[in-house]
């Protein structure tokens, strides 16, 4: 399981892929930290809405985990900031709440190019 690629967007969207391995992942807990303040979204496998994310690039608010061995981008929006500090991804496995098993601090700012 790994954070792919991250990118900052024009108005501190935060465009994230995630890919899930050869595992099953019942959810997946997100925490993004922009300037000291963190966000959090848990992705399940049954679709739902998530305040702040949508699927990219279609936009839609149907959220899912990625399935296994398949990886899925989306959009988070309404941080304030200029810096995205971390972004950590722990699974849900068997019931159990996993440590982190990913954490990402470098990301690209494409603000610089707006």
């Amino acid at each position: 399981m790994k954070i792919i690629h991250v990118i900052i967007l024009p108005l501190l969207e935060i465009k994230e892929s995630i890919g899930i391995g050869d595992i099953e992942v019942e959810s997946l807990l997100v925490s993004i930290s922009v300037d000291g303040n963190s966000k959090s979204y848990t992705l399940t496998n049954a679709g739902s809405y998530i305040s702040g994310l949508v699927n990219y690039p279609d936009g839609s608010s149907n959220i899912t985990l990625p399935g296994k061995n398949a990886g899925k981008t989306y959009v988070a929006d309404g941080f304030t900031g200029d810096e995205v500090d971390w972004i950590k991804i722990a699974p849900n496995i068997d019931g159990t709440q996993c440590d982190v098993a990913d954490t990402i601090t470098q990301v690209d700012n494409c603000n610089i190019l707006a």
